[in-house]
Parts: C-alpha cells; sequence; structure tokens
C-alpha cells in the first residue's frame, strides 16, 4: 500500500471515525473504487449521525503534514517532513474546521501505516479512554505518550469545548431588529458633585453624629440634587425619578424619595448648621492647605413669595426691590478662596450693622491660632462701634469710610500708584489723611466710576429740571397747583425722587396776599455742582493696617469681590429666592440647604481654579450633563432577553473636564441583566 493512498485515506477519516472496528485494507480498497463519491458521502454520514446524535463522544484527530524545503550547503533542496495534529469541529454555522494541537515526533514510528493506526488508536483513547488499550506494542505506546502530552496541555475534548463555545456565541446573538435604549438618566453632573462630597468626607461626620447609613444616603442626594437641580422638594422627586441617575449611585429607588422625607432630611441638616460649616471650614483648609489671612463680611436678602409676616419674615429695602414682599436677610463670612466661614440668617427689617458682632463672636477668637486676621466690610457695616469692637478684639479691619470723599481729606505726598479693577479698568490711589483720625486713608479715583456717576448724575438733573416745569406749568394754568401748600408737597415729592441732585438748585417762590404762589423760579449753583463733581468717581478706603502699601491695601480690600460672587452664585445658580415656605424653621432649613450646595460648587471651582480652569457652576454642569447613563434592550436568537446598563462615553470637553478634577470614568459600573425565559416563567439573573 503506498503512502499516498494511506493519506488519502486518513484525509477522508469518517470510516476510521465511524467504523473503528473495520479493516483497514477494506478500508483502503472502498476508497480507491469509489473515490469520487467520498466528499458527498461523508458529508451525508455525518450530518445524519451528528443530527441524530449517534457520536456525542466524536473526537476526530487527524495527522497533517508540513513540507519545509530548505538549500542545503551543497546547494541543493533538501525537504522536511514535520507531522502535526490536529483535530476537526463544527462552528456555530455547521462547517467543518480544523485546529492545531501539537507537533508530533514520530521518529519511532517510520511507517505511514503505524502513524496513521496510532492516530486511529488516539482516537479511540479520547472517545472510550486509555484503559482499553493494555497492549504494548509500538503504536498503542506511542498512541499512550501523544494521550499524556494532550492530557498535561489540557487539549482533551477541546473541539467539544470549542463547539460548546461556538453554540453559547451562537445562542447569545442578539436581534438586531430588537435593540432598544429605555430609561436615560443624567449621570456627569451627578458623579461631579457625589466626588466633590466624597473628597470633603461628609459622610464620615454624620456618620459621626449617629446617622444611620439611608439617613446619610437621603442627605447627600439632597445636597447633590439642589446644587444641580434647585428647585423645591416636590419637583427635585419628580426630577430623581425622572431626569437624575442620583438614586442609582446610591442603590436607591427613586419611589422611595418623597417630598416629606426631603422636608425632614433638611431639617435634620440644619439643626448641625455650626457643626457642619466648622468642619467643612477645617476640612477644605486642610485639603487644600489654605490659611485664613482675610474675613470678607457681607450681608444679602430674599424676598417671600407671600405677605405673611413672623418674627423672621419682615418687611425692609429688598436688594431686588421687591417691595411688595417680605424678606430675609442671610449674612456671611467669606475667606479670599471664596470658601464660606460663617452664615448666619436674620430678620427681614435687621439693619446691616447690627449683625457683624454676632457673626463673629461664633467664630473662633484669634488668639487662638497667633495671628491677625483682617476683617473687609462695605461701609454699611462700618459703623464706629463695630470698627472699634473689632480693634478691641485683635482684628484688622478694611472699609468704604462712612460719608465717602465729602469728608474734609488731605492727600499725602504727590505719589499715585495706578492699579487695575476685576473688570480691568484703571484706577488711582494715594494715601490721604483725615485730622484726628488715626486710621490710614485710601483715595480711590476710578475714571469709569467718574464716567458712570456723572451720566447718573445728568440724567437725574434732567428728571429734576423737568419735575420743576411741570410745578410751574401748574401754577402758571388756571385750575393748577397754586396753594402753597400743595406746591411745597409737589416740590417735597420731587426732592425725595431726584435727591443726589436737588442740593444743587436754588427755588425761589413769589405769593399774593391770599398765600397763593404767582411764580417760580430756580438757578443751578454752580459752585455746588463743581463741589458734587469733584467728588465723582472717588471714595476713601479706611484701614486699620499700618506700614502696608498703596498696592498691598487695595489687593486685601479688592477681594471682597469674593463675597459678591457667592452671593451671586446662591441667588443665581442655586435659586435661593424666591422664598415659597410658611414657617421659620423651614425657611432656615432652605437657606442652609442652598449653603450646604454652595460647598460643593465652591470646591469643584476651586479645584478647576488651581488648574488654571475659570469656569462658571452654569457651564460645569453644561459640560457634565453630555453624559448619561441608560439601559440597552435586545433579544437573543434563543429567545431570552438581555439588558445592558452602562453610561455613555465622555465626549472631549468632559473628559478634559474630569481630568482636571481627577475623576476618572464611568461614573457607574456597567450592569449586565439576562432575562431567561422558561415557557410561563421568567427568571432574571444579574451578571
Amino acid at each position: 500500500m503506498s503512502g499516498k493512498t494511506l493519506k488519502l485515506c486518513q484525509q477522508n477519516h469518517y470510516f476510521d471515525r465511524y467504523l473503528p472496528d473495520f479493516p483497514l485494507f477494506w478500508t483502503v480498497s472502498l476508497v480507491k473504487n469509489i473515490k469520487r463519491f467520498v466528499t458527498p458521502l461523508k458529508c451525508v454520514v455525518h450530518r445524519v449521525l451528528h443530527g441524530a446524535k449517534i457520536l456525542p463522544n466524536f473526537a476526530p484527530m487527524y495527522i497533517k503534514v508540513q513540507t519545509r524545503t530548505k538549500v542545503g550547503t551543497d546547494g541543493k533542496k533538501h525537504s522536511f517532513v514535520y507531522p502535526r495534529l490536529y483535530e476537526s469541529y463544527r462552528d456555530c454555522d455547521g462547517k467543518i474546521r480544523q485546529h492545531y494541537l501539537i507537533p508530533l515526533d514520530l521518529d519511532d514510528l517510520p511507517s505511514w501505516k503505524d502513524r496513521y493506526a496510532m492516530c486511529h488508536v488516539l482516537n479511540d483513547m479520547v472517545v472510550n479512554g486509555p484503559s482499553l488499550h493494555l497492549n504494548e506494542t509500538p503504536v498503542t505506546c506511542k498512541a499512550r505518550e501523544v494521550y499524556g502530552q494532550l492530557a498535561e496541555k489540557g487539549l482533551l475534548g477541546d473541539a467539544k469545548k470549542i463547539e460548546e463555545k461556538n453554540r453559547r456565541q451562537q445562542a447569545a446573538a442578539l436581534v438586531e431588529e430588537s435593540l432598544k435604549n429605555v430609561r436615560p438618566r443624567q449621570a456627569g453632573a451627578e458623579f461631579v458633585c457625589l466626588e466633590a462630597l466624597r473628597r470633603l468626607k461628609l459622610r464620615s461626620f454624620l456618620s459621626s453624629k449617629g446617622w444611620s447609613k439611608s439617613k446619610i444616603d437621603l442627605a447627600m442626594i439632597q445636597i447633590a440634587a439642589r446644587a444641580i437641580y434647585p428647585f423645591s422638594e416636590h419637583k427635585t422627586v419628580r426630577l430623581l425619578r425622572d431626569n437624575s441617575a442620583l438614586c442609582e449611585f446610591f442603590g436607591i429607588e427613586p419611589k422611595e424619595i418623597t417630598k416629606d422625607k426631603l422636608y425632614r432630611s433638611s431639617l435634620d441638616l440644619y439643626s448641625l448648621h455650626d457643626d457642619i460649616e466648622d468642619y467643612l471650614h477645617d476640612r477644605v483648609c486642610c485639603m487644600f492647605e489654605l490659611e485664613d489671612t482675610v474675613y470678607l463680611f457681607d450681608l444679602t436678602n430674599a424676598y417671600m413669595e407671600s405677605t405673611k409676616i413672623s418674627k423672621l419674615r419682615q418687611f425692609s429695602r429688598s436688594k431686588e426691590k421687591r417691595t411688595d414682599c417680605p424678606i430675609v436677610v442671610l449674612g456671611a463670612v467669606v475667606n479670599k478662596d471664596g470658601f464660606l466661614v460663617r452664615t448666619m440668617i436674620f430678620s427681614g427689617n435687621t439693619a446691616d450693622c447690627a449683625t457683624m458682632q454676632d457673626m463673629m463672636k461664633s467664630l473662633n477668637p484669634p488668639s487662638s491660632d497667633g495671628k491677625k486676621k483682617i476683617v473687609v466690610m462695605d461701609a454699611g457695616i462700618s459703623i464706629e462701634d463695630n470698627l472699634k469692637w473689632l480693634r478691641e478684639n485683635g482684628y484688622d479691619y478694611i472699609t468704604v469710610r462712612r460719608g465717602g470723599s465729602t469728608d474734609d481729606y488731605k492727600i499725602i505726598g504727590d505719589h499715585t500708584v495706578t492699579v487695575e479693577d476685576v473688570k480691568h479698568q484703571s484706577i488711582e490711589i494715594q494715601f490721604a489723611e483725615i485730622e484726628n483720625l488715626n486710621d490710614t486713608l485710601l483715595l480711590v479715583d476710578s475714571h469709569a466710576k467718574t464716567l458712570k456717576e456723572k451720566s447718573m448724575h445728568d440724567k437725574a438733573a434732567c428728571r429734576f429740571e423737568d419735575g420743576l416745569k411741570a410745578i410751574q406749568k401748574g401754577i402758571m394754568t388756571k385750575g393748577g397747583t397754586k396753594k402753597r401748600d400743595k406746591v411745597n408737597e409737589r416740590l417735597g415729592r420731587l426732592k425725595e425722587r431726584c435727591s443726589s441732585v436737588q442740593k444743587d438748585y436754588d427755588i425761589t417762590f413769589t405769593y399774593d396776599d391770599k398765600d397763593v404762589v404767582t411764580d417760580m423760579t430756580w438757578t443751578r449753583n454752580p459752585e455746588k455742582v463743581s463741589l458734587r463733581s469733584s467728588g465723582e468717581g472717588k471714595y476713601l478706603v479706611q484701614t486699620s493696617l499700618k506700614g502696608y502699601s498703596e498696592q498691598q491695601i487695595w489687593e486685601f480690600y479688592n477681594v471682597i469681590r469674593r463675597v459678591e460672587a457667592v452671593f451671586e452664585t446662591l441667588k443665581t445658580d442655586l435659586d435661593i429666592r424666591p422664598i415659597y415656605h410658611q414657617s421659620d424653621e423651614a425657611i432656615k432649613a432652605h437657606f442652609n440647604l442652598a449653603v450646604l450646595a454652595y460647598w460643593v460648587v465652591s470646591t469643584t471651582q476651586y479645584q478647576l481654579r488651581r488648574k488654571g480652569c475659570k469656569m462658571s457652576w452654569q457651564e460645569v454642569k453644561r459640560i457634565a450633563s453630555t453624559q448619561i447613563v441608560v439601559s440597552t434592550i435586545a433579544k437573543r436568537i434563543d429567545g431570552n432577553e438581555v439588558e445592558v446598563r452602562q453610561c455613555t462615553e465622555p465626549e472631549q470637553l468632559l473628559s478634559d473636564l474630569y481630568k482636571k478634577l481627577e475623576l476618572t470614568s464611568p461614573p457607574l459600573k456597567r450592569r449586565r441583566k439576562i432575562c431567561v425565559v422558561h415557557f410561563s416563567e421568567v427568571k432574571k439573573i444579574d451578571t
């Protein structure tokens, strides 16, 4: 029998596979006679037997020869034969595939007849076990040796593993038409806020106060929600259910959160107001290595959407010009980096100057750390009693002098320093002094402020003169207002409306015997106008600091813009007004929740500023909101349903933002769920 015939026999190994006891020489003879029918016949027989599961333990191993030709030193070509062991299997489409197992060393079996017999014995060992071949022949010994190599490398039954894997892959194949995305929720801004709270370690602080995990989770959700969605508790509940993925970060069902739970949580947080503020202030100073050298003090107010009066809600001057609504006052002490040090809530009719001492007493005294702190405040707070209290309690101060440029001040020297304000407008500053005043004075002259005040005064003068002409017309017109008392009332109301310029005019009246005004004249006093114009755009900065230059004092004072930015964030980004709550305790809890949300905002913005990025909170939310978490559902070919919930990939702007905040995406881990269908029963398996 030739080697070519034996090789053909092995290539058509289906007879050895299905009829292992059939004599080899009959197989070779049969192949010679029906060679052209082998290929279609083997496919039919294999599919019939495989489909009927007659051969469940099929082990189709065979020898494949690889020939390589090399040029020897004598210049002639020499062929080298490398026998290799292969195994065939069916893929998920039913097609036959082969894969390489191990190389074979068949030098001790020089005959191809013995080699193929060894392959036959090896297949039998794989199917039925090696114990059936106990006779010690070169063929069985070699087959047992190869079997041991396969067992050592874990390659026995490798074809079955591949076929099983292919069947699983085929069963797991998805029906493309069934793909759908459901339950999209915003996750980017939520991730940023929760990471800020994690850095602040607010959870550990609340836990130290005896709060339970569920109570802490609700508080964290509420603070983050206020920073992102500054709405009422009722609307916040709807946003948590329909728009935000905040609850998923804590494994809480959104339906479990109600507005009543949020109300109770905000009241509980307010009960720890001072303790939380002290802890958060110490935490950011430690985290960012900050040192408080300057305190910025200021107040703002928020109006109510009702006319009900209480101890807290009182009518007064509203900064939003809502004179029809009662207001509540919020006082804040801020450090030069924009972090809150202390906040307090006062009744709406509290004078600005009456709030400072109470707030400063609640802080650690300056002597506790051995350093004298500087308090920066506006003119409305810096009455003499407050300045005296600051001096007596070890504080320095910088403020705008009450009375402004109308004081009889004197310029010291001719040295003038030019600086810029936050709008990059040029400002001239120089030292000044007032008799019997020990504090240092700094005269600030702003050209832009001069133009602004001149324009305001010119418009006020036009309105005042128009009012005078209207009064004169009433005097000269039949049936008009002419009686002395009525004319004086009209003039008084006009002076009240134009109080900034009414002093510039000299007004005279002519009366008859019946005390009726017969004529009215007015002139604008140029000396008074000149005196007022000389003070336009100028104001005095008063400080207890000694030995500092004009530039240094200006830089200390100019950080007061930080507290203005804090109030702008609270009112615009965190929407503290209008207030709809009816009880005073709920109003205080409302302010406290906004203050806690501001800690999230200020921490995030400070991290960005350290990386050279000045970005508003609205812009941070806009960029972060581009990342959402969504569930993708699809049916598999085997009838089961697969659901994968994962976050979308961040876009470039968001990736840069995460990098600056040192955050790693994704916000939420990928979750996979398989819905296995067993007739009418549905079973969900989370993976």
